[in-house]
């Protein structure tokens, strides 16, 4: 996934940046928290047939098959699947044994910042920051020795988006019960008055 200067053997550019796999671990996770296993398999087999100058792959039906176990009749409905996340595009080519199917894999799958709504809906839940008030993706977080999630734009703690609601609808009921429970001074009368 990279560019070489052909004369100095130099690498000039990286197609995905910091941290990288060749396996696109966020992609697959969304897959499977999705229960698209078939796509997860299809997904796998695609981008191992990945070189370095392109993003585009040519599998066939019966190569796809041998390599990712799923059978013929599940490979179309995976691949409807992976394009409706954008993770790949398919489009039909030429060539001297005739048409065949050719995958271009989107790079931004990734970037979990770049899923489409789809794809995201099917990432683990969200992540909020206590401190900087800021909603998060897994990947602007870090764990602590201690277990603690921490954020690595300010540093504050992490917690799921779940947490925070449920804390927020904590406080809520504590103020409501609190509200309702302020003494309201009655009036008595004093039995020594007339």
């Amino acid at each position: 996934m990279e560019s070489v200067n052909p004369y100095t053997g130099e690498i000039t550019t990286h197609k995905i940046k910091g941290l990288w796999a060749h396996f696109p671990i966020r992609a697959y996770q969304a897959l499977g928290n999705g229960g698209f296993y078939h796509a997860q398999r299809v997904l796998l087999c695609l981008v191992s047939h990945l070189g370095r100058d392109s993003w585009e792959v040519f599998p066939s039906y019966p190569t796809i098959r041998a390599l990712s176990g799923v059978h013929k009749n599940y490979i179309r409905g995976a691949l409807d699947t992976l394009i409706a996340f954008e993770f790949i595009k398919v489009s039909r080519r030429k060539s001297l044994l005739g048409q065949h199917n050719s995958y271009k894999l989107n790079p931004q799958m990734y970037q979990e910042q770049y899923f489409n709504d789809l794809a995201r809906s099917h990432l683990a839940k969200p992540l909020y920051c206590l401190d900087c008030h800021k909603p998060l993706l897994h990947g602007d977080v870090g764990n602590l020795a201690s277990g603690m999630r921490t954020h690595f734009g300010c540093g504050g703690t992490a917690i799921t988006m779940d947490s925070k609601l449920k804390a927020s609808a904590r406080t809520k009921a504590i103020k409501k019960a609190s509200a309702d429970d302020v003494l309201v001074p009655t009036s008595s009368t004093d039995s020594g008055q007339s």
